[in-house]
């Protein structure tokens, strides 16, 4: 009985390893793995949220995915901002990983619009400017402010570029814009 317990412990744990983490499918696609990553950032799960997204964007780099790394630094702006990272600031703080500042939020959510720019997709340019708006509020309101205007003006441009390009937003609100100038009156008056 104890040998069946030991290999079935056995078996469990190879399985388990095999996975990017526990209760997620295991995947080489990058693009599924920055979709995992907000699933666990969304659960609390911080740790494997952000491992997943640093396998992805490696994964990107290496094939020059531009969108893709665009997409990547989208996920590392919000996760840094997001109370998932912030309820495990003592772990990150064990590694001097911690930002208790909206920095990391603020670099990569730039990085990511100045990649869609890069590559002409401003209705992506849009999104990541949004997020960029939102980690300057605590430390420059009126960066915010100017970015939100930016966002609509990419938003605009890219939609007359690309009339199909699409990206999820907030559901409770029915236009981007609407989006926008609803955070532009409650932060920007």
């Amino acid at each position: 009985m104890k040998q069946y317990k030991g290999m079935l412990l056995g078996i469990v744990i190879l399985s388990l390893v095999g996975c990017s983490a526990a209760g997620v499918v295991h995947t080489n696609d990058p693009y599924k793995k920055i979709d995992q990553a907000y699933s666990l950032m969304n659960q609390g799960r911080a740790i494997p949220a952000e491992r997943l997204a640093k396998e992805a964007l490696s994964d990107f780099t290496k094939s020059n995915d531009k969108f893709g790394i665009a997409e990547a630094h989208v996920f590392f702006g919000q996760f840094y901002k997001h109370k998932t990272y912030r309820s495990y600031a003592s772990y990150y703080k064990e590694g001097n990983e911690y930002d208790p500042t909206s920095g990391k939020s603020i670099s990569h959510s730039a990085k990511a619009a100045d990649v869609y720019i890069g590559i002409g997709n401003y209705t992506q340019a849009a999104k990541a400017q949004f997020a960029l708006a939102n980690a300057y509020l605590d430390s420059n309101k009126q960066k915010s402010c100017e970015l939100y205007d930016e966002s609509l003006e990419s938003y605009n441009k890219g939609k007359k570029l690309n009339p199909r390009e699409r990206f999820n937003f907030n559901p409770n609100f029915k236009s981007y814009e609407e989006l926008v100038n609803a955070f532009k009156s409650k932060y920007c008056s």
